[in-house]
């Protein structure tokens, strides 16, 4: 006969015979060998007792050992072998005389466990394990005094008497007090729990009407840039500004790339960046409103499902100094099945037509709105110092005779001359760029470049002298720089035209 005994882990010692056939062990209620430890399994390993043989199999994903190897497959465990199921409890298995075994009774896996202690206490003890306590201190005189040994240690009989009518009655009051103690303390817990309950409840957050650029906690914009193709602002061009919440990603497309990401409070809008650029060389001869039309004709041609809105009349720019001209229009565009809300920002520079989409699905075209015509563009001053505009001027006068005469002017320092050395510029370049004149282009971009810096020093001096004025109570001079400023900035093509032009005083 066949007998596992534990010898380590839980319960030490302890024994299990076997039966023929099948022996579960595990902490399942149905298994034969029933553990308790944790890194053991429900059905932890099956025992096959084959004659005197004794065979294994793990069923557990913790493992089970045979001499502290880890088995695969119906193994066979020796007498005198170690069996271990999980990290702890380990058996020994023992070949014993089943003639001994038949004593405890046989069985399936009978378990050998150690003889009860005698009762001493002639019924006493029974009593109060049964009622766990002693319900006054009359039935404790009496149990001590049934505990109470001789001089030969002898067990005295416990001598009890009946309780008298005022014993009773004073019993009857202290079981009332405790148990309106009982009710008074289940009542105090409940109106705690319900306190807190209603202190720390999780508060409803108000619905989201319109999606925010992400904040911080000192309600800072999180900001990302991503250079464009010609290497961003450092490189004297432009950046994309994403919001910086870590979901958007960056996949590159033909002439530009996308950033697509997730928008609200839970991030769970889809929100995109589509960057695309264009050279040609037509562009330079072209007018903002003639690069939007042919990018709204060229978009209606390629047979895709798009819906654009008329063009934007408000003139808007990229930068802070002179700025980049450029043009807003929303659409709505069908893709892959989904419907798109989308603001396009359409500009040029030089022989370059660079369009910047931001779009979100059409359902949340009322939350999205004021998100998507958040500023996207980022440019470098020397970005925007090299902007012009299309201007047509005759062809009669050669172009470096006006190169000459412009270096001329420039030298007088003269603001009042600033803008028609600036348009002569725009027109020498829209002149220029077309006929692919490499170097008259290089020189009239340095000497707009140029030109734009000292606007752009001479501004910021006016717009401090105004100020001054201003807060001085001088406004017979406020006036007066006002109104000088607004004679040398006169091109609605630069946003200084505009910035000036709010500029008020009351005499």
């Amino acid at each position: 006969m066949l007998k596992l005994i534990i010898t380590n882990g839980e319960s030490v010692g302890r024994e299990f015979v076997l039966r023929q056939g099948e022996n579960l062990i595990g902490r399942s209620r149905s298994t034969d060998i029933r553990l308790s430890s944790m890194d053991v399994s429900g059905r932890h390993a099956r025992l096959m007792v084959e004659g005197d043989c004794l065979y294994v199999e793990n069923l557990s994903q913790y493992n089970t050992f045979v001499d502290g190897e880890t088995i695969t497959e119906r193994t066979r465990l020796l007498p005198g072998q170690c069996l271990k199921t999980g990290k702890t409890v380990e058996f020994k298995l023992n070949l014993v005389d089943a003639t001994v075994e038949t004593q405890s009774g046989g069985g399936a896996a009978g378990v050998s466990e150690p003889p009860a202690e005698a009762d001493t206490g002639e019924g006493l003890t029974a009593a109060a394990g049964a009622t766990g306590t002693f319900d006054n201190d009359l039935t404790m005189d009496a149990t001590a005094a049934a505990f109470a040994e001789d001089e030969e240690g002898a067990t005295r009989a416990m001598h009890t008497r009946a309780a008298t009518p005022d014993e009773i009655e004073h019993l009857k009051i202290k079981e009332t007090q405790r148990i309106r103690y009982r009710m008074f303390m289940i009542i105090g817990g409940v109106a705690v729990l319900l306190t807190l309950g209603v202190i720390f409840r999780p508060r409803t957050q108000a619905p989201e009407l319109e999606l925010r650029w992400p904040v911080n906690e000192q309600d800072l914009y999180l900001n990302s840039f991503e250079p464009s193709r010609a290497g961003g602002r450092e490189k004297g061009d432009y950046d994309i500004r994403y919001p910086a919440n870590g979901t958007f990603t960056k996949s590159d497309s033909p002439g530009g790339f996308t950033l697509a990401g997730f928008v609200g409070r839970n991030r769970d809008v889809p929100m995109r960046i589509i960057v695309q650029e264009e050279l040609d060389l037509r562009f330079a001869s072209m007018s903002s409103d003639e690069i939007v039309r042919d990018w709204i004709d060229m978009i209606s041609a390629g047979g895709k499902a798009w819906r654009i809105d008329k063009p934007s009349a408000l003139t808007l720019f990229f930068g802070d100094k002179n700025g980049v001209p450029y043009t807003r229009t929303s659409y709505l565009r069908d893709d892959a099945g989904a419907s798109w809300f989308g603001i396009a920002n359409i500009f040029r520079h030089g022989r370059r037509r660079i369009v910047v989409r931001s779009e979100a699905p059409a359902v949340e075209q009322t939350r999205v709105e004021s998100l998507l015509t958040s500023r996207l563009v980022y440019v470098a001053d020397e970005f925007q110092f090299s902007y012009w505009p299309y201007v047509r001027i005759g062809e009669s006068v050669p172009v470096e005779t006006l190169l000459e005469q412009v270096r001329r002017d420039m030298e007088r320092m003269a603001p009042g001359t600033w803008m028609s050395i600036n348009r002569m510029l725009c027109g020498i370049l829209s002149r220029v760029v077309p006929a692919q004149d490499a170097e008259s282009e290089k020189e009239s971009l340095r000497l707009l470049r140029k030109l734009r810096g000292n606007e752009a020093l001479w501004f910021n001096s006016q717009q401090l002298a105004f100020e001054s004025a201003v807060f001085r109570g001088d406004l017979k001079h406020a006036k007066k720089v006002m109104v000088f400023t607004k004679g040398v900035f006169s091109d609605m093509s630069d946003q200084r035209y505009y910035t000036v032009r709010k500029w008020n005083v009351e005499l």
